[in-house]
């Protein structure tokens, strides 16, 4: 997973694949989550939609580490 600092800001934003990642679930669902008002995302360009990582946490809470 990479995560990205965006110049000027004070979180790390990640895009809505990265989310899903982390939470392990489709990036449909982190869509549906975004539309549904759940978690706050930003346009950075015409198609780019970036997430800041510490807003979705406070949002979702963190999830637990998987242990097999």
């Amino acid at each position: 997973m990479s995560t990205r600092q965006q110049a000027g800001t004070r979180g790390t934003f990640v895009s809505i694949s990265e989310v899903a990642s982390i939470y392990q679930v489709h990036p449909g669902t982190v869509r549906r989550w975004i539309a549904e008002g759940r978690i706050d995302a930003q346009r950075v360009g015409v198609r780019l939609i970036r997430l800041d990582l510490e807003s979705v946490y406070q949002r979702l809470g963190r999830p637990t580490p998987q242990t097999s």
